[in-house]
């Protein structure tokens, strides 16, 4: 008997202990099942009720659909463990896409206006990283120059996106502008400063070089922000001087010149279309500007000067050569006809022959040359 007793005791204890583990551990609540499947746990039925009430709002205000989701759940009456409760908004999740109309997601917000509305979070998050690791710099801090929101919400589902076509319809629509960010360290050259000397032993326009300039070096430090790739500005941080610069010093004469001294300043040999530039061209350097103009058109001299040729050159034709005392020549080929000749005083804008094809020529132009101590320059550099 005293046995028995023993026994009894032992086993209401363990029923008491074994009650008292399954309050701590487990709750009473219902199963959420849709269409066979059970998509959530909760522990009251109104944890159900608000959400297909809310939905269902949502779709009469803006579908003008009187439907009901709590027609298509079933909650089935169950006990089970407290940390299986579902999250609200997994929840929220499982049901919306219940509906053959709505689902929920998460609809970015780009300064302020509403964009396009992702299946998920991760969807959105994943779109974001995708544009932005379309400018991927080393080192760069990024971001957008839009103010980038979200926000929860239900919307048809045929405006869902994922992470690809979300990503796609932002690029394509050009509604993201990325802002890189990046400090970078380069030389740079400083320029040096010229200083000029004035010497009435020489003629105006006469300059003459007494020490050679030399630019300086420096070590620059700069934040540098870029907009989708493209630079779009550049800050100074710092900057370290390697080399300083030499500073140039000139002569610049003073005297007036004596007639046909040039003025150092030229202007265009005549009134026509630019048709072959200074530089390389079909394997040899071409040693002038070609300007083309009707047979016959007025070449003015460039600057004041002494010709000191005229008459016919080789492949230049026709041709006229102006000194202009000062260290420059003038060379005007291909003429039809030469209005000056060998030992002729000029002045700057005074016709001294007629536009023509003569020498190795393609058709009717002036071939101009700017020579200083006898290299050839490229007259644009030059011309008013």
């Amino acid at each position: 008997m005293q046995i028995h007793l023993k026994g009894a005791i032992l086993l209401a204890i363990c029923t008491l202990c074994n009650l008292y583990l399954v309050n701590r551990v487990c709750i009473g609540g219902y199963d959420v099942v849709a269409e066979g499947k059970t998509i959530g746990f909760v522990e009251n039925i109104e944890d159900v009720t608000e959400i297909t009430d809310k939905m269902d709002n949502e779709l009469y205000e803006s579908y003008g659909i009187d439907k009901s989701l709590a027609d298509k759940i079933e909650l089935v009456e169950k006990v089970d463990f407290k940390n299986n409760i579902s999250d609200k908004e997994e929840l929220e999740r499982e049901i919306s896409n219940l509906s053959d109309l709505i689902c929920s997601g998460y609809t970015l917000i780009i300064s302020d206006n509403e964009s396009i509305t992702f299946k998920s979070y991760d969807d959105l998050l994943i779109a974001l990283a995708k544009i932005q690791r379309d400018y991927l710099m080393d080192g760069a801090e990024m971001g957008f120059c839009e103010k980038i929101e979200y926000k929860k919400e239900y919307v048809s589902k045929k405006n869902i996106y994922d992470a690809e076509s979300g990503y796609n319809f932002l690029k394509e629509n050009l509604l993201l502008n990325v802002v890189s960010k990046v400090v970078e360290e380069y030389a740079s050259t400083i320029n040096y400063d010229i200083t000029q000397i004035e010497d009435d032993t020489m003629y105006k326009g006469s300059v003459e070089i007494v020490q050679e300039g030399s630019v300086g070096e420096s070590l620059i430090s700069a934040e540098i922000e870029y907009i989708n790739g493209e630079e779009n500005s550049r800050k100074i941080i710092d900057e370290k001087i390697i080399t300083e610069p030499i500073a140039q010093i000139e002569k610049i004469g003073t005297l007036d010149p004596p007639p046909g001294f040039g003025t150092g300043e030229f202007i265009y040999p005549v009134s026509g279309r630019l048709t072959s530039e200074f530089g390389p061209r079909w394997g040899r350097t071409h040693g002038g500007i070609d300007i083309a103009a009707s047979t016959g058109t007025e070449i003015v001299a460039s600057d004041n000067g002494t010709v000191i040729f005229a008459g016919e050159s080789g492949t230049y034709g026709l041709l006229v050569k102006i000194d202009h005392g000062n260290g420059y020549v003038t060379y005007y080929a291909h003429c039809s006809q030469l209005n000056v000749s060998e030992g002729d005083v000029v002045t700057k804008g005074e016709t001294i022959a007629l536009v023509g094809s003569t020498g190795n020529s393609t058709g009717p132009h002036c071939h101009f040359e700017i020579r200083y101590n006898d290299v050839q320059k490229d007259p644009l550099s030059y011309l008013e």
